[in-house]
């Protein structure tokens, strides 16, 4: 890119940093360090937390997903309207959560059950937080490295340096900066800060993608040119999919009810002014992305059309041929074989016809097959086998910063570089944060025997911050990440949420729960995520070929189909040489599961009374605050107000926010996009071409609206509630026993 071009990204960066490192002056306590002093209000939250939800890591997993599975499968995501609706609206965990005065989620569990089981919980999500998080700078390097076709390795002063290292590294210094100087304050106002600066690119881009692209002369043929079972348009016709299907919908909607609360205690879980502002503020969620969304649906059916429709095959040619030399340099294979692979490679000649496409037979199997057949040569099947997986998710992930490069304008390259490194910034400064809290609240400060100081506790902090960074980079180097980066993120994630989930909800709605079911729980679920970790890495290189050579793959193939025959074609159990044929949605579920039964056993076996949930809870005797009781009897006038949350403490425009949300996901979403469009195709179904004016309409017309709206309406909330937030923490009154830690009284 031009000098010109880079000011677009250097400039603004600049700003970033800036206000990162003025809001030290804001830290007094552990407070403001940790919570943003508890004065954030909703739309400072609501807008900081939409870059924060992004990240490179859920930009290219996006694409990923949507490249390997398409849009259809989402249809079915509208069961969870009603139940995300409900939950948002009622405040379900999170309200409570706030009552409970926790800092953190360890801070809580040990209240609700002791001191070592704290420790040892945050110990488990710490590890498995920074597990699924650590491939996050690799990814956001290599998507910039392929993005702009960098060298492996930079010449310096007479010196070679790993080209991927040195971006990682330089990500982290950066998140590294933010996090000193303010902590979440700093975290808040900076991702406030560049969530707005997103929303004129997500435009930009958008508007150069569908000037770019013709939506119903060449996406839509494209999604359409799929084998039966497999559309990426009509949800009524997708039973061959597999991995991104029916059942990882239904997964997912299980998973997001029984661990509403395992990550709470994060980000800004506890940094609303009061439990309403934060309620209100996840109710806000809902409008915040109309933008985000659309951006990322267009990137995706960029990268689908670019790589597959008839009109762009010398394109897809010329990326998948660029792409695999790339992958070849990153993994450092050998000379030698690298000039096989590429010669191998340059020899499939572009297509000249593109036929209907399919899991097992499309574009990219033929590449696959062609690298595959090579490395098992040279290597052996093994070796072969572990290098072509690999290679295979490799190519899959950076597909879509490589085709950036092949259609992006420079201007548009350097929005989206800017946008890259701020998507970055927000979800690598938030997930070293939060990890670097755990350990320092969770773990040290209740083995701490004595009494730190504020100043004491924010540099235990910051150097668990550097820490935690240090984990990230080497875990970022030497941790390969061998299957798609959602799949990946869940089983990782599931060593801890597999089995958080009964423990965090049965301690705040249930009586019956004891220290011995919460750790029966996280136990189990930690047991089937890792063991299942374990198997999935080693497949390829080390469990099939010892399977293989003692003869009991054909055996373990019959049980597998025989278990799984009932869940044709939603779970389809087999023997396979390269991939363990248990995905990880499928053990995420089966974590959940036995975990549930675990917690409920063991708090059987050792149940002593009923836990007093006043107390807990700063209720009733236990109010030391003077909280009004506003609880208001049911009748059926308020009914619905009940069902959506609508208490006392609401204002007019709560209500009118509240009501704004139900009639938008519940009504649109849910009645006529979701209920009526499946009766409708349950007694006379849709052509193919009908989804793609369904998808145009549902997907671009009316988020475009929203966002338009809303962009308007939040970016003015955001600057009012910023202005309040700096009144409010510089008034605040201080509290240095308010730290985290848990008075043994209690």
């Amino acid at each position: 890119m031009s000098f010109y071009n880079w000011l677009i990204v250097i400039v603004p960066f600049c700003v970033i940093f800036g206000m990162a490192i003025y809001m030290r002056r804001y830290v007094r306590d552990i407070v403001d360090f940790l919570s943003a002093g508890r004065v954030c209000g909703r739309y400072l939250i609501a807008v900081s937390e939409m870059g924060s939800s992004l990240g490179v890591l859920a930009l290219v997993a996006y694409v990923e997903a949507n490249y390997k599975a398409g849009f259809a499968y989402g249809f079915w995501g509208a069961i969870a309207t009603p139940f995300a609706l409900i939950l948002s609206l009622t405040g379900f965990f999170a309200y409570r959560f706030r009552e409970t005065r926790a800092m953190t989620i360890g801070q809580y569990l040990e209240i609700r059950y002791n001191r070592s089981f704290r420790i040892f919980a945050a110990f488990l999500r710490t590890f498995a937080e920074i597990l699924a998080n650590a491939i996050g700078p690799a990814v956001a390097a290599r998507f910039f490295i392929y993005m702009f076709g960098w060298p492996g390795t930079l010449k310096f002063g007479g010196m070679e340096i790993p080209t991927f290292g040195l971006v990682i590294a330089l990500a982290l210094c950066f998140a590294l900066v933010i996090i000193w100087s303010g902590g979440m304050i700093s975290l808040v106002v900076t991702d406030a800060f560049q969530s707005i600066l997103c929303y004129p690119i997500f435009v930009a881009l958008a508007i150069f993608l569908l000037i770019h692209f013709s939506w119903f002369g060449e996406i839509v043929p494209t999604l359409a040119n799929r084998v039966p079972g497999e559309s990426f348009l009509n949800p009524f016709d997708i039973r061959e999919l597999r991995d991104f299907n029916l059942f990882a919908v239904f997964v997912l909607v299980f998973g997001s009810i029984l661990n509403r609360g395992v990550w709470c205690g994060g980000g800004t879980d506890t940094a609303a002014r009061t439990a309403h502002e934060g309620k209100m503020a996840g109710i806000l969620g809902t409008w915040r992305n109309g933008f985000a969304y659309m951006m990322l649906l267009l990137m995706a059916v960029a990268v689908i059309t670019t790589m597959n429709a008839q009109a762009y095959a010398n394109e897809g040619w010329t990326i998948r041929r660029s792409l695999t030399g790339q992958i070849l340099e990153d993994t450092g294979t050998e000379p030698g074989l690298k000039e096989k692979v590429i010669a191998a490679v340059n020899a499939i000649p572009e297509p000249a016809v593109i036929p209907s496409q399919s899991v097992k037979s499309n574009v990219d199997t033929q590449y696959f097959e062609t690298v595959q057949q090579v490395f098992i040569a040279e290597k052996g099947e093994a070796k072969g086998n572990a290098a072509t997986l690999e290679y295979r998710s490799l190519f899959n992930q950076m597909m879509f910063p490589v085709t950036m490069r092949h259609i992006l304008p420079e201007p548009l390259l350097a929005l989206i570089c800017l946008l890259g490194l701020m998507l970055m910034l927000t979800s690598d400064d938030g997930r070293i944060f939060s990890s670097a809290r755990t350990l320092a609240q969770d773990i040290v400060m209740p083995l701490w025997k004595k009494k730190l100081s504020v100043r004491q506790q924010l540099w235990m902090i910051r150097l668990l911050a550097l820490f935690v960074c240090m984990v990230f980079f080497y875990g970022s180097i030497f941790l390969s990440q061998l299957d798609y980066i959602n799949l990946y993120v869940t089983i990782t994630a599931s060593i801890w949420v597999g089995g958080a989930g009964a423990v965090t909800l049965g301690g705040l709605y249930t009586r019956f729960g004891t220290t011995c079911g919460a750790y029966c729980s996280i136990i189990t679920g930690a047991a089937v995520s890792g063991g299942g970790i374990l198997l999935q890495r080693n497949w390829p290189d080390h469990v099939y070929p010892f399977l293989k050579e003692i003869n009991l793959v054909p055996l373990l193939d019959k049980i597998l189909k025989t278990m799984a025959a009932p869940f044709v074609p939603y779970i389809r159990w087999e023997m396979d040489p390269v991939k363990f044929p248990i995905n990880s949605l499928e053990l995420f579920f089966l974590a959940m599961l036995l975990s549930m039964a675990a917690y409920c056993i063991g708090s059987w076996i050792t149940y002593r009374k009923p836990y007093d949930l006043d107390k807990l809870l700063h209720r009733g005797v236990y109010d030391d605050e003077g909280k009004v009781n506003l609880k208001t009897e049911w009748t059926w006038r308020n009914f619905t107000a009940k069902v959506i949350g609508i208490t006392p403490e609401y204002s007019k425009f709560d209500r009118v926010i509240a009501w704004s949300v139900f009639a938008y996901s519940l009504v649109y979403g849910f009645g006529i996009c979701f209920l009526g469009i499946l009766i409708w195709n349950l007694i006379s179904p849709w052509p193919e071409h009908w989804w793609g004016y369904k998808f145009f309409i549902t997907a671009l017309i009316v988020p475009c609206m929203i966002g338009v709206i809303s962009t308007v309406w939040f970016f003015w909330g955001g600057i009012v509630d910023l202005r309040r937030f700096f009144r409010d923490i510089a008034n605040r009154k201080h509290n240095p026993s308010d730290n985290g830690q848990v008075d043994k009284a209690d």
